[in-house]
């Protein structure tokens, strides 16, 4: 209990800041739609978002080691309440741009601080279930924030109100906690090309993962808006809340099941599920009743929000000894590629085929990840058993996650790796 107590200051601080997340998600993507900006320009801005988070990740390491992580949440959080508080100032689309990019490079600063808190400071025998414990609380948070915005008086400044309070109140656990932090550590990432060599089957669900996990969560508030205009807030909030919770259910199931059977089979059945309800939400999201789209909402989650996770336990498996770190952090960069990519096909997609276009999307890329992991499975054998990293939960925000690898092991001198089973020698500490 004594390590989950040092870093509660830390997890409290980066589940309110998934509440404002949360909030945002929702108050955001409305306040545009009601300044009559179409789905297409809702979904640049996501990207900006995307693409700010991109370069957060990587500014992130350098920084706290030159100021350290109190300090690096302090200043990012600041900077991350500064922008949201700006976005309330104009629904000019160029300016929600430049201060969406700023605001995603301010969060995946604050998060990648964060995190490299939580993975450094775990000890190595509950780092598993503390970064669990994390993510669980992280969802929670995420879920919640909908449901602030749901109890507002009616308004956006409201919204925007309630997101600046909650990005200045996560600062505060961080700042008054009494506990050091641990010394920063940094993972050098593989390129894509690298990452393709050794896991094509992890990059495909990288890139899928963060492709429809953008577009859905950034889009999913217009996509409501249209077909239940009448109580379209209080809907979307429910809608989110059953795509959490779908993910929270399947997600350690589902890894722990990859663990006993080939992962790629475990990924294609989670995108089946996932595209399943994708092929529902597009076909009868207008005409079936609010249970049913529910449902296929919380189906969505659990496939389409999991496979991520089980992705990077195989592209673990395919890492030679000591370089989990790196291969997890080139699978990342794959994922924020795809996220940056999805919010502005989806608003593409949206304007020209309406609302229903945004799981149309998703249907068409987790049906052929579905088949890809199914010929990739024919075309080249499963890990040995006796080869396989133990699933260890893991979440694609920032390159500090890298760090839970159960692959980043550097006591292992030599690792035989790659199809041509070269040798690779590597330092012991």
């Amino acid at each position: 209990m004594d390590s989950y107590r040092s870093l509660t200051a830390v997890i409290i601080c980066l589940s309110v800041l998934q509440a404002a997340l949360g909030a945002l998600a929702i108050v955001g993507p409305l306040t545009l739609l009601g300044s009559g900006a179409g789905s297409l320009w809702i979904g640049l801005v996501a990207s900006a978002y995307a693409g700010g988070f991109l370069l957060g990740a990587q500014l992130a390491p350098r920084e706290v080691s030159r100021i350290g992580h109190i300090r690096s949440v302090s200043a990012f959080g600041a900077c991350a309440a500064v922008a949201a508080a700006l976005l309330s100032l104009s629904t000019a689309i160029p300016w929600w741009i430049v201060v969406q990019f700023a605001l995603g490079v301010a969060v995946a600063m604050l998060m990648a601080t964060g995190e490299s808190w939580i993975a450094d400071a775990a000890p190595e025998k509950q780092r598993g279930s503390i970064i669990s414990f994390y993510m669980v609380a992280g969802k929670l948070g995420y879920l919640a924030g909908p449901f602030l915005v749901q109890m507002l008086p009616e308004g956006a400044v409201y919204g925007f109100l309630l997101i600046v309070a909650l990005m200045a109140a996560s600062l505060v656990p961080v700042a008054a906690t009494d506990r050091s932090p641990p010394e920063v550590t940094s993972a050098s990432a593989m390129n894509p090309l690298q990452v393709w060599r050794r896991a094509p089957a992890a990059l495909m669900t990288a890139v899928v993962s963060g492709l429809c996990g953008a577009a859905v969560l950034q889009l999913y508030s217009v996509y409501i808006s249209a077909i239940r205009p009448v109580d379209a807030v209080a809907f979307a909030a429910l809608f989110n809340g059953a795509l959490i919770a779908g993910s929270v259910v399947l997600q350690w199931p589902a890894g722990l099941l990859s663990d006993r059977i080939d992962r790629r089979l475990v990924i294609a059945g989670l995108a089946a599920i996932a595209g399943f309800a994708s092929i529902l939400l597009a076909l009868f999201g207008g005409a079936a009743p609010g249970w049913v789209l529910l449902m296929a909402a919380s189906l969505w989650g659990a496939g389409a929000m999991s496979i991520y996770g089980v992705g990077v336990a195989h592209a673990s498996d395919r890492a030679g000894a000591g370089e989990g770190a790196a291969m997890m952090s080139g699978v990342i960069l794959v994922w924020a590629f795809g996220m940056m990519v999805g919010p502005t096909l989806g608003g593409v997609v949206m304007d020209v085929a309406g609302p229903s276009g945004l799981f149309s999307i998703t249907a068409v890329a987790l049906v052929g990840l579905t088949a890809a992991m199914v010929l990739r499975r024919a075309d080249r054998a499963a890990v040995d058993e006796d080869d396989k990293s133990d699933f260890a939960a893991s979440t694609p925000t920032s390159l500090a996650m890298s760090e839970i690898s159960p692959m980043n092991d550097e006591s292992v001198e030599i690792a035989e790796i790659g199809d041509e089973n070269r040798n690779y020698a590597m330092r012991t500490e």
